[in-house]
C-alpha cells in the first residue's frame, strides 16, 4: 500500500449503517460538484481514459439534473474543473456522501492499477478536504483491490462471496457504511440468488415500468442484463448481477413502484451497488446493446403515438 496523508483520528461515532444517501435528492450544485470531482480526479494524470469515463458515468444519476447542469457535466469531459473548487462545495455535505465520493475517486484512480504522482497528490487533497481518515482510505483501497482480484481469478460463487464479505467487513470496521450503497447486501450474498430471477419477469418489469422508472434506471438495468448475457462474464459476476436484477423485479421493497420515480429509489441503489462491483464487465459491446434497445423502444413508442394521432385526426 502506498503512503498517504493520514488525518488525526477522532473518536466520533461511525456513520449509521442503515442510512442511504439518495443522490437525486441532493441540491443540484452538490451533484454537479460530485461529478466535477470525479472528472478532475480522472484528469489528474493528464488525461481521461475510457475506463475512467465509464466509472464516472455509471456512478450517479444524471437524469435528475437540469438541462443546463447536464451540459456543465458533459463539458467536464473536455475541460475538467478544478478539483479543489469541487471539493470546496462538498466539504459540508453528509459524511456518507463524502465517503461515497471518496469510494468512487479511488475507483477512478485504481482503474489502471497504477497510482501516478498527479493522482497521488489529488487523492491526498480529497482526503484532506473531505475529512476522510487514513484508515478509511486504506479500507476503500483494499476493497477496490479485492474486487479487481476477482476479475483476474477464477473463483466459485462461494469463494467470491467470502472475498467480498471480508473486504466489506473491513470497510465497515473503518466506519465506511457500504450498506448505505448496498443495503440489501446484494454484492456479498451470492448464494441461491438466481432462484428469484427470471428473464421473463425482468422484461415484464422493464416494459411495464419504463416510463415511471425513468431512462437512467432502465439503462442501468439493461447494462447489467446484457453484461450477464456476455459469455466472457464470470459466474460470480453474473450471480451478482442476477441478485441485483432479482431485487429490481421484486414487488417487495421499501417503496411501492406505483409511486413514479420515488418508488424506484431502492431499485436504483441495488443496480448501482452491482455496477460498482462488476464495472469491468460492462464493455463497449454491452453499452451498445443497452443503447440500441432503448433507441428501439423510443422509436416504437413514437411510431405508435404517430399512428394514434393519425387515427384520431379529424381528417380520418
Amino acid at each position: 500500500m502506498h503512503q498517504r496523508l493520514t488525518l488525526k483520528e477522532t473518536s466520533k461515532e461511525p456513520v449509521s449503517m442503515g442510512r442511504q444517501i439518495i443522490f437525486s435528492k441532493q441540491p443540484e450544485n452538490i451533484r454537479v460538484a460530485f461529478y466535477g470531482a470525479l472528472f478532475a480526479m480522472a484528469a489528474a494524470d493528464g488525461s481521461i481514459n475510457p475506463e475512467e469515463l465509464n466509472i464516472i458515468l455509471l456512478s450517479g444519476e444524471m437524469q435528475s439534473l437540469s438541462d443546463s447542469a447536464k451540459l456543465t457535466v458533459q463539458s467536464y469531459i473536455i475541460t475538467p474543473p478544478s478539483l479543489e473548487d469541487c471539493l470546496e462545495e462538498l466539504t459540508q455535505v453528509d459524511e456518507t456522501l463524502r465517503l461515497a465520493l471518496m469510494f468512487f475517486l479511488i475507483n477512478v484512480v485504481w482503474v489502471d492499477k497504477v497510482v501516478k504522482p498527479g493522482e497521488e497528490q489529488a487523492l491526498n487533497l480529497a482526503q484532506d478536504r473531505l475529512g476522510i481518515s487514513g484508515t478509511q482510505v486504506e479500507a476503500i483501497e483494499g476493497f477496490v483491490q479485492k474486487v479487481r482480484e476477482l476479475h483476474e481469478r477464477e473463483l466459485s460463487d462461494k469463494e467470491a462471496t467470502n472475498v467480498l464479505k471480508e473486504a466489506v467487513a473491513k470497510l465497515e470496521t473503518a466506519g465506511i457504511p457500504f450498506s448505505a450503497i448496498d443495503p440489501k447486501k446484494i454484492t456479498v450474498n451470492l448464494n441461491s440468488t438466481q432462484n428469484s430471477y427470471s428473464k421473463e419477469s425482468f422484461w415484464e418489469k422493464v416494459k411495464n415500468f419504463a416510463s415511471a422508472a425513468g431512462k437512467e434506471i432502465i439503462e442501468k438495468a439493461l447494462l447489467l442484463y446484457y453484461a450477464a448475457q456476455n459469455p466472457n462474464t464470470p459466474t460470480w459476476a453474473k450471480t451478482t448481477i442476477y441478485a441485483a436484477l432479482a431485487y429490481f423485479i421484486s414487488p417487495i421493497d421499501g417503496i411501492p413502484d406505483v409511486l413514479p420515480v420515488v418508488g424506484f429509489t431502492d431499485d436504483f441503489t441495488a443496480l448501482i451497488a452491482a455496477i460498482a462491483v462488476v464495472t469491468m464487465y460492462i464493455t463497449p459491446e454491452v453499452k451498445e446493446q443497452a443503447k440500441q434497445k432503448i433507441e428501439d423502444w423510443c422509436l416504437n413508442r413514437e411510431l405508435i403515438l404517430a399512428s394514434i394521432a393519425r387515427l384520431i385526426s379529424p381528417q380520418y
